[in-house]
């Protein structure tokens, strides 16, 4: 087990499920919107596919 670079979860890797999801949602979304509605709007959408699991 390590701890994730970005939330700070254990996990086995160095992102997280959710981190992994959040940041590919975002590398996605910033060429279309600002940077922090991006990673915001990534965190969100990152929840609610979470939810669905």
């Amino acid at each position: 087990m390590t701890t994730c670079l970005k939330c700070g979860t254990d996990t086995d890797r160095e992102l997280c499920n959710k981190c992994d999801t959040t940041e590919t949602i975002r590398i996605e979304l910033e060429p279309h919107l600002e940077p922090s509605i991006a990673a915001e709007l990534a965190d969100k959408l990152a929840d609610l596919l979470k939810e669905q699991e």
